[in-house]
């Protein structure tokens, strides 16, 4: 139970996750890829790094937004994925800034919208989901640190303090900036409140789209 067995330290980052096409793809905005899909149920396929990953169920959470049905092609790992959607046998994939900023800045890739909130700094230019009319799909990556539940209090105290002091060297911040990222400090019992609304947020995602581990 990961409320139970581990114990939240800090926020390390929280990198938006951003919808991309081949850059030689005919859909230049989010209204072109749902006309497609409205107009060819299930014809439009979507890559993710694996059944249950962030990129599965923000695909999911924008068919559920959408009332649209695009198919998931899982691969093991965002890279094998990127080769396919490139090559044009995969439409599109929700993709961390961080794995797709490479391939984004190589030409190679068309950003089409993000699913946060805000627009991302490092992709001013591309609109949020919201901003062209679809709620409810702004999910984010996040990364974390946690250690065994049970760790005395001035231990994982400690850690978070370290933590945060890691995360206000300059190289550190430009490094997780220049993929995309966004630090945000928080207190031990501030980041434990976060880590169970999205426990619970997932969750909820996860049983309305009916996301069954592989071979289930």
């Amino acid at each position: 139970d990961p409320l139970k067995d581990l114990q939240p330290v800090g926020l390390v980052a929280v990198v938006p996750n951003v919808l991309v096409v081949s850059a030689t793809s005919p859909y230049k905005s989010v209204k072109d890829l749902l006309a497609a899909m409205r107009a060819n149920p299930g014809g439009v396929k979507y890559g993710s790094s694996g059944i249950g990953s962030t990129q599965h169920i923000v695909g999911e959470a924008f068919n559920l937004a959408t009332r649209t049905k695009a198919i998931h092609v899982p691969y093991k790992g965002s890279a094998q994925a990127h080769i396919d959607i490139i090559g044009g046998q995969v439409e599109m994939m929700f993709d961390t800034t961080s794995s797709a900023m490479g391939q984004i800045k190589g030409g190679k890739f068309r950003p089409l919208a993000i699913t946060t909130p805000q627009r991302s700094a490092e992709l001013p230019d591309v609109p949020t989901l919201a901003e062209q009319g679809v709620g409810g799909a702004d999910i984010q990556t996040w990364y974390a640190m946690y250690v065994t539940a049970g760790t005395p209090r001035p231990v994982v105290e400690r850690l978070a303090a370290e933590l945060s002091a890691a995360l206000k060297l300059p190289d550190v911040a430009a490094r997780i900036k220049g993929l995309g990222g966004e630090i945000q400090l928080m207190s031990p019992d501030q980041f434990a409140e976060m880590n169970r609304s999205e426990f619970e947020r997932y969750g909820r995602l996860v049983k309305e789209a009916g996301i069954r581990p592989e071979g289930q």
